[in-house]
């Protein structure tokens, strides 16, 4: 869950050089204002982005953690050099294995006919792949330590040139974790190697929130400086959509898509667009080829979803207010429906809101691939409607059912919806990106099973350590609580407290004294 009230700080080097240019949170609702007798982790982080910013431009240089990463390596092998890496120094992972992360981007591989290999990239964690997602437990694979430092928020494959993937990175929706991206990244050999495109090494994509590539291989990016499109695989981009291209009045691009006759539709954190043209000809997608096709109202974030077996029905979701406001068209976008607004049990009581005033961060929706009128939407806990949204049934929930004024379904998937993905093809079986990593069902939403084991991406801020025990420490996480280690090695922890775990402290006299 997101605690919109708590300040953080991140225990990864590179990752808090990303967070500190985001120390003024732009989407999140701000607490009141008042005097601070210490100093807390807002003076931290600022005083760790004052370290690590460049005194020309005031910012920190995260457009060259590449570069000094590839330096450092250089170090570390030359031997002629006479700085090297601190010796005596022996670093072990621990984990855990049991807990996920936050994870925007999920990718069946089309390279595997049997469509068990799956792509994920987590926002915290770096991008990794699973050979049979179907495995109890799944086997994960760490693609690139580097791409630790990254936010992958986007995963695309050719659909013809198969061996031909691009991520996106950067994390933009506001929240004060968030890491900056350092682009968009190529692999043409079926995902064993990537390199940054050289394009995307700039302002432009600091912040991609969604990629996509269309049938002959034209790719567009979703960034916070509006759509961009390229037409030679990334070499090249042309921006064909934001402030002051086609009318655009914002350039913060929340969302492309493309739909089943080939039309691209863009969301904007205040407007919809289309471009009408599905051959993909010269002019696809190109300046004055968009059409403004914004449902009515106002509001500060667009997420759509099209229908693969019909090219007429589209779908909105609109943040509007904290609150998102849900539309349905069966025209191509040329008229909108309001729909029935999405409630859910929420720990026992009804609430209309299902991101709970979230949808600026925790906001996603899926057409099944063979029926318009079946949809799936994400915000705090899921939901599924099978009339194109004018009634929902709730299908899952963070705390595994509750009764009160109301009763939740007893399946639990993790809080915090950020990716919903069908295999290609089917009606049943969906894979769910949350806040706590993966889930998967195979029966249309009415049970899930987790997949993280081994997918460690888990995105912590604080650790405190045992004055006696070695293998003792807690360790404070993004919305996966405390976690209590107590093992040698690799192994599961367990929860000590919930929520948002942060600062965590272990009395180095009595070690019986601890706080999370």
């Amino acid at each position: 869950m997101r605690n919109l009230y708590s300040s953080i700080i991140i225990i990864s080097c590179a990752t808090l050089i990303n967070s500190c240019a985001l120390l003024k949170k732009t989407s999140a609702p701000r607490q009141s204002a008042k005097v601070e007798q210490q100093d807390g982790v807002l003076e931290s982080m600022a005083l760790e982005r004052e370290k690590t910013m460049d005194p020309a431009t005031g910012t920190v240089p995260t457009e060259r953690l590449l570069a000094a990463y590839n330096y450092a390596n250089t170090l570390r092998h030359d031997q002629k050099k006479t700085r090297g890496p601190v010796s005596n120094i022996t670093w072990s992972e621990r984990g855990p294995n049991n807990v996920g992360g936050r994870t925007r981007a999920l990718m069946y591989d089309l390279n595997d006919a049997t469509l068990k290999t799956v792509w994920a990239g987590s926002v915290g964690g770096g991008l990794w792949k699973c050979t049979d997602i179907t495995l109890t437990p799944p086997v994960w694979n760490k693609v690139d330590d580097f791409f630790d430092n990254l936010a992958v928020t986007s995963i695309v494959q050719h659909p013809t040139n198969r061996d031909t993937m691009y991520f996106s990175t950067g994390e933009g929706w506001g929240n004060s974790d968030a890491t900056r991206g350092l682009g968009i990244w190529k692999s043409t050999d079926g995902g064993n190697t990537w390199a940054q495109l050289a394009s995307t090494n700039n302002s432009s994509f600091y912040y991609t929130q969604k990629l996509v590539i269309t049938s002959s291989g034209i790719l567009y990016a979703a960034t916070r400086d509006g759509v961009h499109k390229s037409t030679n695989h990334g070499t090249n981009w042309t921006k064909v959509l934001g402030n002051a291209v086609s009318g655009g009045t914002s350039d913060f691009a929340t969302d492309v898509e493309i739909g089943a006759d080939g039309d691209i539709y863009a969301g904007f954190n205040n407007q919809v667009w289309k471009s009408n043209n599905g051959t993909y000809g010269a002019n696809t997608g190109n300046v004055g080829n968009w059409t403004n096709i914004s449902p009515a109202g106002s509001y500060s974030r667009s997420e759509l979803f099209s229908a693969p077996s019909d090219s007429n029905r589209v779908y909105a979701m609109c943040h509007v207010g904290g609150s998102p406001a849900i539309f349905r068209s069966t025209t191509g976008g040329t008229a909108w429906t309001a729909v029935t607004s999405a409630s859910f049990c929420d720990q026992g009581t009804v609430n209309a809101d299902f991101t709970r005033s979230q949808a600026w961060y925790d906001l996603i929706g899926a057409v099944d691939p063979n029926v318009p009128a079946t949809i799936y939407i994400g915000g705090v806990d899921g939901l599924k409607s099978t009339d194109g949204g004018t009634t929902w049934t709730q299908i899952t929930s963070w705390t595994g059912g509750a009764n009160g004024g109301c009763t939740a379904p007893s399946v639990y998937v993790h809080a915090d919806h950020h990716a919903i993905v069908f295999k290609p093809g089917s009606s049943s079986e969906i894979l769910w990106g949350t806040d706590g990593g993966i889930f998967r069902t195979t029966n249309s939403g009415t049970s899930f099973t987790v997949k993280n084991t081994g997918y460690n991406v888990t995105q912590y801020y604080a650790c405190a350590a045992h004055p006696t025990d070695p293998n003792y420490f807690l360790a404070g996480a993004q919305d996966n609580g405390t976690q209590k280690f107590t093992q040698a090695g690799v192994n599961a922890t367990t929860n000590a407290t919930g929520g948002d775990g942060a600062y965590c402290h272990i009395d180095q006299t009595n070690g019986n004294i601890q706080m999370t």
